[in-house]
């Protein structure tokens, strides 16, 4: 992606956008050498919905900018011709919620109730900054680093939260 980002593979898709690991071709101090790139096409029409959830998931993300439990928005770009905007995100090396879910059938309750307590933590500063997520689930989940690491726990897509008015 120009000259900042090399693509490097696939790791997830949405209904609108695609997720892709990738190089930091010059990382500067103290920053990442990967990142995600979620690559979202805006159409022939440039869709004013699609744009529209766009600007609302960065507008979140910058809201809740040094939250743990949420996914870091590093930057965000637009291709040359306009087709695509890219959100630059903090990697997530570890696994959907819903993916252990699956894999696993069941978390041991002390852990469970570890990642609640997470859950419930980020989702009270969301609230107070104003923001409601409007979309959690485990597929919205996902570990940084190691699976179960209630630490580790980040919400991801807030392409469709909203303001609450509680700022």
């Amino acid at each position: 992606v120009g000259s900042r980002y090399r693509v490097c593979e696939l790791i997830g898709s949405g209904s609108s956008s695609h997720v892709h690991r990738a190089e930091v071709l010059t990382p500067a101090a103290h920053s990442p050498s990967e990142v995600a790139l979620k690559v979202v096409q805006l159409g022939r029409a440039r869709s004013a919905d699609a744009i529209s959830c766009i600007k609302r998931e960065c507008r979140a993300l910058v809201a809740l900018r040094g939250v743990q439990g949420v996914v870091r928005l590093l930057d965000s770009l637009t291709t040359s011709d306009g087709s695509h905007v890219i959100i630059v995100l903090e990697l997530l090396r570890g696994e959907s919620l819903a993916d252990v879910v699956r894999r696993y059938r069941r978390i041991e309750e002390p852990v469970a109730a570890r990642m609640l307590a997470q859950l419930a933590n980020t989702l009270r500063i969301c609230h107070a900054r104003g923001l409601s997520h409007m979309d959690v689930k485990a597929e919205n989940l996902v570990f940084a680093d190691s699976p179960c690491s209630p630490a580790s726990l980040r919400l991801i897509d807030f392409g469709v939260s909203q303001t609450t008015g509680a700022e």
